[in-house]
């Protein structure tokens, strides 16, 4: 009956036996940690929490570590699989994260340099008190430039 489940040929690593993104117990084959020698195991698709070894002629039994992680089915675990995101999606925050590493890619290295220490000595500043976390003031009126903004234009006294 075992040999008709589907199967393959897999290696002893420490932290158990990895079969297909699940990983179980070492059970009788621990004699066989990082000798790279691999053994053939059985998976039925209706209980993927045991898997069977084939060690010195005789199929064992072992379990799955965190057997509370591991879908009991394998059509449930294809259904946990199609409801992750898909692959290259992301969160809003690594869309932000990607403009930001982006934006410094396309300004030249010694600007996005100048850029990222600009930042950080604002930072710095902000820790150590020299100027204010909250938000800058609005200026009341904009800095003039031109030389003759604050001159009055000449006007002729009336006499009466």
């Amino acid at each position: 009956m075992i040999n008709m489940l589907p199967g393959g040929r897999v290696q002893v690593r420490p932290e158990g036996i990895r079969y297909k993104g699940i990983v179980y117990d070492h059970g009788p084959t621990r004699a066989l940690i990082n000798r790279h020698k691999s053994v053939s195991v059985r998976r039925s698709p209706l209980n993927l929490h045991h898997l069977y070894v084939l060690y010195n002629g005789l199929w064992h039994t072992v379990r799955a570590l965190k057997a509370g992680r591991v879908p009991r089915t394998q059509i449930e675990q294809q259904a946990m699989r199609r409801s992750r995101m898909l692959a290259g999606s992301m969160t809003p925050h690594g869309v932000e994260a990607h403009k930001f590493v982006r934006k410094l890619i396309v300004t030249s290295n010694k600007e996005g340099k100048k850029c990222l220490r600009a930042k950080a000595s604002v930072e710095q500043a902000q820790r150590m008190g020299l100027i204010p976390a909250d938000a800058a003031e609005p200026v009341a009126k904009p800095v003039e430039t031109n030389q003759f903004a604050n001159v009055l234009p000449f006007k002729v006294e009336e006499r009466s």
